[in-house]
């Protein structure tokens, strides 16, 4: 009788210590602000797209968006909307990484995305966007001369190319 409770007591204790540790959230390192990458989209003025060699300057005039470089024209009203609402919904979730060496499996090395944003008071926030979690719908984020790599919310890269063809107003 005696042993049978403590195989039982045993059981408890280890049952109790299990749903312990699966409530508390997983962090792989620090602390960090999830929102460090986030700009209201209202405060944006300039966003530079940069991919392959190829740059895309967006500027925000008296009433409307201009791509001004390269060259000068009217972009596609829903590039805009979609790079506006990534950058205003963009939050991070964890990081995944401290190590330089699997930039490259993350997708946020010399292959990535760099997206640079310029608010209203000419403050500017700089990240590389590499390839998507296909698993859980998010994308990895990296800001440059950061070893950090970070889980965040999705970036529709399928969406934006670095083609400016593919921007112009149809």
């Amino acid at each position: 009788m005696k042993k049978n409770l403590i195989y039982i007591m045993t059981i408890v204790l280890l049952t109790a210590a299990v749903i312990m540790l699966l409530k508390k959230p997983v962090r792989t390192t620090g602390e960090f602000d999830a929102n460090i990458l986030k700009a209201d989209s209202l405060m944006v003025i300039e966003i530079i797209y940069e991919q392959n060699g190829n740059k895309i300057l967006l500027a925000k005039g008296l009433d409307k968006w201009q791509i001004r470089e390269p060259g000068s024209f009217e972009p596609d009203p829903a590039v805009v909307r979609t790079l506006l609402q990534f950058v205003s919904d963009l939050t991070l979730k964890n990081i995944i990484s401290e190590k330089p060496e699997k930039f490259s499996k993350f997708g946020v090395d010399s292959t990535g995305v760099i997206l640079t944003v310029r608010k209203q008071d000419n403050s500017r926030i700089s990240y590389i966007i590499g390839n998507d979690d296909k698993e859980r719908n998010y994308s990895f984020f990296r800001i440059p001369d950061d070893n950090r790599v970070f889980l965040g919310t999705l970036f529709p890269r399928y969406r934006l190319t670095s083609d400016v063809n593919s921007w112009m107003k149809k």
